[in-house]
């Protein structure tokens, strides 16, 4: 109500043109103010008149409505030509700051810079801020597809709803999202390996893919939105400007972009060949130009010029002129003297409407209103393939969605197979449970003789001999079939678990000498008698190592060595440990670290390959041979608290020892 008499105040001192609004073009309306919820916008001419009518309009309104402008929470912004002399003045009377260069209204940057890239850098730190705040959360991948799909890929909706962001900026997103889906919460990988390529998963679910979107996709059809608006001639005030400015002697239709017109109008303008390509007009009066809009169904704009025939006996322009006079009945004599055969009973077979005007409609949607997410599907569609009935059954199942994520995984080739990870120095593509034939999806589930042993040991004892599966798909047909076996569905998942989870341990290695070492090594948690416990760390700091080991019967060793991480540090210092223990003659060993990648990597057998990590994770490896029985335990920093200093020392000093523990605290200071 309060803002409805601040309005009213404005109009009426334009009407006796005490303030002067400012227009876009010379025959656009001028605009005085706008309102949003509680903000608002005023536009005025630069002069001392306008101001101090504007001042008494706000002292009018804090008199009647009892509320108070805070002027340090408002601001002024001059057009360019303005005066500094009046500029001074009119803060001055105002009471008023100049509105800063970052300043933001409704959450989006009030000016933008001519480098359009920086002008959207705020949309990455959402996204970046959103996706900090999940670090700690141990997300399964089936809870990052949501993630995205629901959170950070709405982000920036409200942005883009009426701006074109940059595509480098939407491929820079793009990116990011796709770093967070395949990594989770170990964001400090600048590398990933990524199984199915970002544009797979941006299929839709029914084609194969996760629903995903590219930014520049939900960005382009959010700004069609607005090109449809202006096609429907709606009666808002945005509207009612451009279409002044622009569109003042050619319609919409027909309208071409130029150098000229300001960002906003070529943002609307690029969305407009998707839109007419989608649009339709169902004729009633036939009050439209036949040779702009698509009037014709199924017949583009094209098509519609190529089949016209010119006849100098009859001049039209609009499809009324095609009508007999005074009706709405096609005049077929004249149709035919001017179109092809085609056109023409496309146009015969058309049903004008008897009363009302001609109506436009959105084609994509079934309704016949324009959506997004039809806009979408219209400009991205060329790019999906073919819709399959597996998919739409597989996200059907009302099963658990880590395990539908799981079969979506499967029958989309998106596992870590042999077959698909050779080139991770691992020319065996053979499966690593059977060594028998190509490790793949299909091989994994149906083919190898583990799999298809643990099939027939079920409670329904199927023999896959009899199944008829040939490939993967096929499999996927049997399983969304299984609308009454829930509980095979979750076996079917359980078993996919298994195999991946079995073969996955020594996919990374690169030769069947590994391979065979993790099989004869006792790799469980209960130890053997006479196991001695040697206690590691590592000290990095500018590229230098300082590594230590002490067990348990108070021997240590200490050494350097360069060092380009801590995971490349504390592999050396279980390296030396290795080595420490063998030299010893000791044969059932203990090995405790605090460092949780190493560990798990080294009990696993496998760890991601980089530079100078992977040759001293295959050296302790090989050295592990030596023993009868080693184990790596995890444990506290605050645990590892003797061989910690004793790096930092070795590290400083530049030391390179072997000797009992309590000869050397008095060194490095305990």
């Amino acid at each position: 109500m309060c803002s409805e008499v601040l309005s009213k105040l404005i109009l009426k001192d334009e009407k006796e043109n005490m303030v002067r609004g400012i227009k876009v073009s010379r025959k656009a309306p001028s605009i005085t103010h706008l309102f949003y919820a509680d903000d608002a916008i005023f536009f005025s001419q630069a002069t001392e008149d306008n101001a101090n009518t504007l001042l008494k309009i706000f002292e009018k309104y804090e008199a009647w409505s009892g509320q108070r402008i805070n002027r340090e929470k408002n601001g002024v912004v001059f057009s360019p030509n303005t005066h500094n002399s009046k500029k001074t003045t009119i803060l001055q009377l105002l009471q008023m700051q100049t509105l800063k260069a970052k300043e933001k209204y409704l959450g989006n940057p009030f000016f933008f810079t001519g480098r359009r890239k920086d002008n959207f850098q705020f949309l990455k730190q959402k996204i970046m801020n959103r996706i900090d705040g999940w670090k700690a959360k141990c997300l399964s991948l089936a809870g990052r597809t949501t993630l995205v799909s629901s959170v950070l890929q709405s982000i920036p909706t409200y942005f883009m709803s009426t701006t074109m962001i940059p595509l480098s900026t939407c491929e820079e997103l793009d990116r990011i999202v796709a770093k967070f889906w395949w990594l989770g919460a170990n964001q400090k990988k600048n590398k990933y390996c990524a199984l199915k390529s970002w544009g797979d998963l941006r299929q839709p679910k029914n084609c194969g893919g996760l629903g995903f979107r590219k930014f520049h996709a939900i960005n382009f059809a959010l700004i069609a939105k607005l090109f449809w608006m202006v096609l429907q001639k709606k009666d808002k005030p945005w509207i009612n400007t451009l279409c002044v400015k622009y569109c003042s002697t050619f319609d919409a239709w027909t309208v071409e972009k130029h150098d000229s017109d300001s960002r906003v109008w070529k943002n609307i303008l690029s969305t407009k060949k998707l839109c007419t390509e989608g649009a339709g007009v169902i004729i009633a009066d036939g009050d439209i130009d036949i040779w702009t809009k698509p009037w014709i169904p199924w017949k583009s704009i094209q098509d519609i010029r190529e089949g016209f025939h010119y006849n100098r006996i009859h001049a039209f322009n609009k499809v009324s002129n095609l009508f007999i006079d005074g009706t709405r009945t096609w005049n077929v004599p004249l149709i035919q003297s001017c179109f092809d055969r085609d056109i023409t009973e496309a146009i015969i077979n058309i049903k004008p409407i008897q009363d009302g005007s001609d109506l436009l409609f959105w084609k994509p949607a079934k309704e016949g209103k324009f959506s997004v997410k039809s806009a979408h599907w219209l400009y991205q569609h060329q790019r999906f393939n073919n819709s399959n009935r597996v998919w739409k059954e597989l996200w059907k199942k009302k099963i658990h969605p880590r395990l539908t994520m799981m079969i979506w995984k499967i029958l989309g080739d998106c596992l870590p197979t042999s077959g698909k990870m050779y080139f991770l120095n691992n020319p065996d593509r053979h499966c690593l449970l059977c060594n028998s034939e190509t490790e793949d999806a299909f091989h994994l589930i149906a083919k190898c003789n583990v799999t298809r042993g643990l099939w027939f040991k079920s409670k329904w004892g199927l023999r896959l001999d009899s199944m008829g599966w040939n490939n993967v798909m096929d499999f996927g047909k049997w399983w969304t079939n299984l609308s009454d076996h829930e509980l095979l569905l979750i076996y079917t998942d359980c078993l996919k678990r298994f195999v991946e989870f079995s073969s996955s341990d020594v996919v990374i290695e690169a030769n069947e000498e590994d391979r065979h070492l993790l099989e004869k090594k006792d790799w469980t948690t209960t130890m053997p008698e006479n196991t001695t416990t040697f206690t590691v760390d590592a000290s990095v700091a500018e590229g230098w190592a300082g590594i230590a080991t002490i067990n348990s019967r108070g021997d240590s060793a200490v050494d350097y060595c360069l060092a380009s991480s801590a995971l490349e540090g504390e592999l050396a210092a279980i390296s030396l440990a290795l080595s420490f223990a063998s030299e010893a003659g000791f044969k059932r060993i203990k090995i405790e670290s605090d460092c949780s990648v190493a560990v798990n990597g080294l009990n696993l057998g496998s760890l991601l390959m980089s530079w100078g990590s992977f040759p001293f994770f295959k050296e302790c490896l090989f050295k592990c041979k030596d023993f009868d029985y080693v184990i790596f335990v995890l444990i506290s920093r605050d645990a590892n608290g003797s061989a910690d200093s004793l790096a930092r020392w070795a590290r400083n000093e530049k030391i390179h020892a072997q000797s009992v523990l309590r000869e050397v605290t008095s060194c490095c200071g305990h």
